[in-house]
Formats: C-alpha cells, structure tokens, sequence
C-alpha cells in the first residue's frame, strides 16, 4: 500500500458548536502534523471553506445558526469539482439522520462522545481516498492533454482537398463520431492517371485505432505510386499491415 499520504501537510476543517469536540479534533489531528482550523457553526464554517483551501472536513450536524446539513446543501457550490472528503459527527446513531447526510454529500460519519482512535482512522481513511483521487485526476489530465494532441494530428493526416486531382472534382467531409477514432478517407493517382478512392474502419476507438489508421494512411501514402490498380494497392498495403501487426 502507497503510505506517501500519510507525509502530506493535510488541512482540516472542524465546523461545531461545542468546544470539546473541536479541541479533541485539534489535538488529535494536529499530532499527526495535521494543520486543523475551526468554526463554531454552519455560517462561519462556510466562510472558512470560501477563503481557505481544504483537504478534509467535519462537521457537527447540530449547530446553532447553520446545522451540518444546511451546511452540506452548500458545500458543492463552493467545492465545485474538487474532492473534499466531509465528515459528519452525530450525537445520535439515528440511521435517518446518516441516509440524509449520505444523500447530500457526507462520506463518514463520527459517533459522539468522539473516540480519538476512531477519529484518527477514519480521517486517515478519507484522506488515503483523496490521494488516490488526486492522483487519478492528475493522470485524467495528462490523457485529456495527450488526446487533444493526438486528434489534431489525425486532423492533420486527414486531407483537407484533393488538389492533386487535376480532374474530376473531388471533396470529403470527415464527422468522427469520437474525437479520435480510427475512420479515414483518401483519393489518389495511380501513375496510369487513373483515381482509386479509399475509405477505410479500423476495428474500435480512441488511440489505439487512430495509431493504425496513421500507420495505414502513411502506408497508402508510399505504395500508391508505384501501382497502377486498386486490386495491386490494397494487395501490397494489406500485406505490409499485417506484417506489422504481426511484430
């Protein structure tokens, strides 16, 4: 299991009107060099979590003011995208309270009087959570970045005219149906100046298929002048793909 969490300056958030709890929170938390602020009720808890940045937060769900669940109807529009793990903490273990909180945005909930050890594993246990989220989302952005350079290069493999046609007339019109996929289009002219027209599938999407379709486009690209037929085109082209597959 990847510990490297556990050496991250996490901070914290503990949203209750009792100052017990928050001191147990505080002490607990800070032990493990976590940096924890405070509030005292929803109002100033969500001031917090406006004008500060957050790894974790836990939250009373009686409160005066604001309780967590009013609390909690806000959170998202503050947060937007980002992961922010919420704990609630619950004098009661009214299973009532837990499926409404599960329903607008807890993740765990605490059982008061708080129980140090308690509390320790199950912010540990959200804060593993976080990082493993973070880091998928970091690596979701490296692919979304890699594929937008990867469609504007199959955009620029496929032809945008066919100038090269002296006669007749020829024009395409390319409507992937994924942003990358492996459907491509060509025209040439045989020495013999006669047209071949290619249309072309490459067996499922994304990257994968696009790497053949640019592999067989550059391919076609090579052996159409030295042929005079399809028939000997696609015979030449077929074989040199499937060695290739075959490495």
């Amino acid at each position: 299991m990847n510990l490297d969490y556990l050496n991250l300056e996490w901070h914290i958030l503990v949203i209750d009107d009792s100052k017990l709890n928050r001191a147990i929170v505080k002490k607990t938390l800070s032990e493990l060099n976590m940096k924890v602020d405070e509030a005292v009720d929803g109002v100033e808890g969500l001031n917090s979590l406006i004008n500060n940045k957050y790894d974790l937060v836990l939250v009373d769900i009686i409160m005066p003011k604001m309780d967590g669940f009013g609390l909690l109807s806000r959170f998202k529009d503050i947060i937007g995208n980002n992961f922010i793990p919420v704990i609630l903490m619950t004098g009661s273990d009214d299973l009532n309270s837990k499926i409404k909180g599960l329903r607008i945005g807890a993740d765990d909930f605490l059982l008061k009087p708080l129980n140090e050890k308690e509390l320790v594993a199950r912010v540990l246990s959200l804060l593993r959570l976080k990082s493993v989220y973070s880091e998928l989302y970091q690596k979701n952005l490296q692919i979304k970045k890699e594929l937008i350079i990867a469609k504007r290069i199959q955009q620029f493999i496929i032809p945008k005219d066919f100038s090269q046609i002296i006669y007749p007339t020829v024009s395409g019109r390319y409507l992937p149906i994924d942003d990358i996929c492996g459907d491509f289009f060509d025209c040439y002219q045989f020495p013999n100046n006669k047209i071949g027209f290619l249309i072309a599938d490459v067996t499922g999407h994304g990257i994968p298929a696009a790497l053949v379709m640019t592999m067989a486009k550059m391919i076609f690209s090579i052996y159409s002048s030295r042929y005079d037929s399809t028939r000997e085109l696609f015979s030449s082209v077929n074989e040199q793909l499937h060695g290739l597959m075959l490495d």
